[in-house]
């Protein structure tokens, strides 16, 4: 709190209660007021000239069970008490009245110190835009009247505590205030340390976190702006469990990507160059520049699907709808099915459009039968792509990452099956994003905070006497019409027809769904007919209002009504269309719904009479696929139970999905690879209910679940390995099955369980259940040779190379016999990866060579796109520069157009990388650039972290080991957060060097051990070099340069068995330091000397 002096007050007579009690007369004397009579007065000064009845005094003084036996006798006893004391008030003393109320204090506002505060801050606030200089000053003046707690000195009163705590809150927001003109001001280096002293005091305080970390981000400290971040982190979770609100992470990702919005930190020769001060490096021939290739938007504008037809009857909704959308976060269109929930949703969000920079995103979940696969389906409908996490980080996390920063709208659909988990999702984006909203539908609220409800009532309708004439004036009766028309278009009702149509839409209670099916009895029966049917079938339609459960009912009746007019025939097919969901295509209609009283070939026209029904959507296209509406979809499926078929249906659906992930097996290996992917992107849905029911019947059946899991190895891989990581763990939980089903199932698991989705990166887990796949392929050599390939990739990290080599070869024979060169390029791939890690040039480009024409020629473009990727990692290793950035940039010419973006932004920093060793820092700093930018493509923001460990890279080659420090810190943050340790023992190891360069040994000695704690723990001979290196220049720091010798020899062998050098200004170094050793110690070791 500050110390200065209070500002005089107007008055003759001051009042000051922030702080201890005190009353000082105008020639700074202070007046002794008793003890007994300091809370009454208090209390009255707090409200000067308002009457306060006596039986709220009462209650204010004395808590429940201390209030006197006669509380109107004590009260006027302190009356008398205060009048007495401010008779002796030097001057025009405030006066004491009773009134027939109560009492009333007549005293000016500017005489005591809470409202001259609580006035200055008003005054700043209204001045802040107009002028922020007289703002800031005014605050200062307030902030000066505080002397300490407020009402110290009082006696314990029921009122004190509360009022305190509302001026304490008043006072750290002023603070707040204050600061942040401050620093808005450009003055954010002075107000660090006040920022600070307020954090420490209210360490749980998100606002003053928040300015501490812009404070010292414009001061050029984004590291340490970062480690607040990370304390407020640690103490919530301490002490509230809690996590930072999405303002405060928001504001981390901001800081960490050096968002400009922020503003330029002070000393911005920190950052790096800009490029248009920057020569860019001329791309290759034949090569498209690294920062233009790699920018593959995500999806922009709208994923809302076109109407098929006419919006009628809805335009007050969605002006309501409009206006809720730009004043609430959460609003949810609640319902009963069939209600035009999703019609007006759609139609609401397309009307806002403009106000989402960041698109409008529609996430469908009437698909999702599994609350489990409810975060991939938000991931699907952002477009957001899986690939690239860690092992720790599922589809959640790729979706929270993606919404931080955007100021977008999701529109979540059909929310009432998975209402909860539905709402946890729906609470974490909205926590996640300051700037994001959403609208759901739902037959139920989502009953979560800050959620506003719009009830979609029925469509209004004409009175029983309103005219014929007005028909057109109401949507029940405007939308039969509508639709009447579109199915008898040269029908022209008559006036009779109008009175009969506004009949029907009144005892269909206005239902747009029921009304729609309604409308296209037409074709069949006349109007007069129907509004017979509807009058002898529903006598519940007929009622007057109904609560939502009875609306629900009636349309129920309705879809009742539309079934029973069907032929057998047709109710078979709608109750065995049920198990579909997403949709489905003819060919797996007539697999999955024939028999049985349905021959194959009449599954065309039957389908086209459910169509001319409306009780099957066909979605147009390319592939025309065919859905069925919500609610007559969860009829039909009630039907299907009913009948007690659905577990046969379900089964032949799971067989249908089966089939097809088979078939996609080998049609995802090669020039089929992207006609296969968006196929069986469309049956998404389906697969993950055929999974549910494999999995619910695999104590029974596990042969179906372990086929199912296994067949989807490649397809999960190929973009959705968070999603397949978690399917596989289940499916490889099921017990029993045939030994090949389940080495189908462990095959997939090898597969998709890999480290950031990359095929030949090794790994326990696969090579575990690579070996065990390997031995159940009892008869099957062609999938036991994929096993063996997955298992030779262990050959990089703890087998034995001429075991991997061996396992190479075996498969190599067996794709030799099946003329499969898809086979034969992945042989390569791997042999690459073995020659790499053995430091063998031409063997690398050799096998390298060999699986890119193979990938070529077969036009896998995952294939090409990651054997390029570790060509280039190995040409670095050799130190083959500049072929390596080549290699590089071919692979992100490829990955970036088939959205592999994870492989772009890996492929960007790796080609940063190469440029540092040939010192070509600007070109090297626009490599990072474009990692940076790739990062609103991928979920796990690795861009960003990339970008900061490059940077630290480039200014730590130029000498400038503060900014170095700087950027490594955030890089250590980063890749922490993403789970990846050699990174982070990479970031690591610069703090330590930016460390050493600052003379901090102490502190660099400590990040050393942990350096060397991730080697040790990973078994990584580079890792050790690093901590080795790190430990030679920190023992030249401290005098010891035998062990600092010692160190480099241990480092140089270290490097020498991992076969990769160091980088140019790396080499610079440790040369140096050799230098300075050899100076000093004339007997060092020749055979150590460069």
């Amino acid at each position: 709190m500050s110390e200065k002096s209070s500002a005089p007050s107007p008055c003759a007579l001051d009042f000051r209660l922030l702080g201890p009690f005190e009353v000082v007369a105008a020639d700074g004397a202070v007046v002794s007021v008793g003890r007994a009579e300091r809370s009454l007065l208090a209390l009255l000064l707090l409200n000067p000239g308002k009457v306060l009845p006596s039986s709220r005094i009462i209650h204010l003084l004395w808590e429940e069970e201390q209030i006197p036996r006669d509380p109107a006798n004590a009260l006027q006893t302190r009356v008398s008490k205060v009048r007495r004391t401010l008779a002796q008030l030097p001057g025009d003393a405030p006066r004491l009245t009773t009134t027939p109320g109560g009492y009333r204090l007549d005293v000016p506002r500017a005489a005591v110190d809470v409202h001259r505060f609580s006035d200055l801050v008003a005054e700043a606030r209204h001045r802040v835009v107009e002028s922020p200089a007289e703002a800031e000053h005014a605050l200062e003046q307030a902030l000066g009247l505080w002397r300490g707690p407020a009402f110290s000195g009082l006696e314990n009163a029921p009122w004190t505590e509360p009022e305190a705590r509302r001026l304490d809150d008043l006072r750290v927001s002023a603070a707040e205030e204050r600061l942040s003109l401050a620093i808005a001001a450009g003055r954010a280096r002075e107000v660090i340390d006040p920022i600070r002293s307020l954090v420490d005091d209210q360490p749980t305080h998100e606002g003053l976190t928040a300015l501490l970390m812009r404070a010292l981000y414009l001061s050029g400290r984004q590291a340490d702006a970062l480690d607040a971040y990370h304390r407020l982190r640690q103490v919530l979770d301490d002490e509230l469990g809690l996590e930072p609100s999405a303002h405060l992470r928001v504001l981390e990702s901001q800081i960490l990507r050096q968002d400009p919005a922020l503003g330029e930190p002070q000393g911005a020769h920190s950052q790096l160059p800009v490029a248009a001060s920057t020569p860019r490096q001329a791309p290759a021939p034949g090569r498209s520049d690294p920062g233009t290739s790699a920018r593959v938007r995500a999806p922009r504008g709208t994923s809302l699907p076109h109407r098929l037809n006419s919006f009628v009857g809805r335009d007050a909704d969605l002006a309501v709808v409009a206006d809720l959308l730009d004043r609430f976060r959460l609003v949810s269109l609640v319902g009963p099915g069939g209600a035009g929930k999703t019609s007006l949703g759609v139609e609401a969000a397309r009307s806002v459009q403009a106000r989402f920079p960041d698109g409008i995103r529609l996430v469908q979940l009437a698909g999702v039968t599994d609350a489990a696969f409810l975060p991939q389906a938000f991931a699907d409908g952002l477009g957001v792509p899986a690939e690239g996490a860690g092992e720790s980080r599922g589809s959640l996390d790729s979706v929270l990452d993606y919404v931080e920063d955007k100021r977008m709208l999701l529109v979540v659909d059909n929310c009432e099956h998975l209402s909860e988990p539905a709402a946890t999702v729906v609470e974490q984006v909205l926590q996640r994003s300051v700037d994001a909203k959403v609208l759901t539908t739902s037959r139920e609220a989502l009953a979560i905070s800050g959620e506003v409800q719009f009830r979609v009532q029925p469509l209004d309708l004409p009175e029983k006497d309103d005219q014929p004439s007005r028909i057109r004036d109401f949507g029940a009766t405007q939308l039969f019409l509508d639709r009447m028309a579109a199915v008898q278009p040269t029908l022209t009702p008559t006036e009779d027809d109008e009175r009969t149509i506004t009949a029907i839409c009144r005892a269909l209670d206005g239902m747009p769904l029921a009304i729609e099916l309604a409308a296209a009895r037409t074709t069949s029966l006349s109007l007069n007919e129907i509004a017979t049917r509807l009058t002898d079938r529903f006598a519940l339609l007929t009622q007057g209002p109904r609560t939502a459960e009875e609306r629900q009912r009636t349309l129920k009746a309705t879809v009742d009504w539309s079934f029973e007019l069907l032929t057998a025939t047709e109710r078979s097919l709608l109750r065995r269309l049920s198990v579909f969901r997403g949709g489905w295509p003819l060919q797996g209609a007539e697999q999955v719904v024939s028999g049985d009283g349905i021959e194959r070939d009449s599954v065309l026209d039957a389908l086209h009479r459910l169509v001319q029904r409306s009780l099957v959507v066909p979605v147009p296209g390319d592939h025309t696929r065919f859905l069925l509406l919500e609610t007559v979809q969860a009829y039909a499926a009630e039907k299907l139970r009913e009948a007690g078929e659905h577990d046969t249906y379900a089964r032949r659906h799971a067989e249908w999905v089966t089939d097809l992930a088979e078939e996609s097996e080998l049609r995802l290996r090669g020039r089929e690879q992207r006609e296969w992917l968006a196929l069986m992107g469309r049956e998404t849905d389906n697969i993950r209910a055929a999974l549910q029911w494999a999995l619910d019947a695999a104590g029974t059946e596990p042969d179906l679940a372990l086929r199912l899991g296994g067949s989807l190895g490649w397809f999960f891989h190929l973009g959705r390995h968070v999603e397949g990581r978690e399917v596989l763990r289940r499916v490889i939980e099921v017990s029993g099955g045939t030994a090949h089903a389940r080495a189908r199932a462990l095959q997939a698991q090898s597969i998709v369980e890999r480290p950031r989705a990359c095929l030949v990166h090794p790994s326990p887990r696969c090579a575990t259940a690579a070996a065990e796949s390997l031995e159940l392929f009892d008869g099957d050599a062609y999938r036991a040779a994929l096993s063996r390939c997955l298992l030779a990739v262990e050959g990089v990290a703890s087998m034995p190379t001429e075991r991997a080599l061996e396992l190479l070869g075996e498969a190599s024979a067996e794709f030799e016999r099946r003329d499969d060169r898809w086979g034969h390029a992945l042989v390569a791939f791997v042999r690459l990866t073995i020659e790499i890690k053995h430091g063998r040039p031409e063997g690398a480009r050799h096998h390298g060579t060999v699986a890119t024409e193979l990938f070529r020629e077969l036009d896998d473009g995952w294939g090409l796109s990651a054997a390029l990727f570790h060509l280039g990692l190995g040409l670095r290793q050799f130190g083959l520069y500049e072929e390596a950035i080549e290699t590089f940039q071919e692979a992100i010419d490829i990955a970036a157009p088939l959205g592999l973006h994870s492989t772009v932004q890996w492929a960007l920093s790796a080609a940063g990388i190469a440029a540092v060793a040939q010192d070509q820092l600007p070109r090297a700093s626009e490599f990072f650039r474009s990692a940076a930018r790739v990062r609103s493509e991928v979920g796990d923001g690795a861009g960003d972290v990339h970008a900061a460990l490059g940077r630290g890279l480039v200014a730590r080659a130029r000498g400038e080991f503060d900014d170095a420090f700087e950027h490594y810190r955030v890089a250590v943050h980063g890749y922490r957060r993403l789970g990846t340790p050699v990174p982070v023992a990479s970031a690591l190891g610069g703090v330590a060097r930016c460390l050493l360069e600052q003379q901090r040994p102490d502190e660099a000695e400590a990040v050393i051990d942990e350096v060397h704690e991730i080697a040790t723990r990973l078994d990584d001979s580079l890792v050790h070099a690093w901590a080795h290196e790190a430990r030679a220049h920190l023992a030249v720091a401290r005098g010891d340069h035998p062990g600092a010798w010692a160190a480099l020899d241990e480092a140089d062998r270290l490097r020498a068995a991992a076969y990769v050098q160091r980088l140019g200004f790396e080499a610079r170094e440790v040369a140096q330091l050799r230098d300075r050793i050899a100076a000093r110690v004339v007997s060092a070791p020749a055979a150590g000397r460069d």
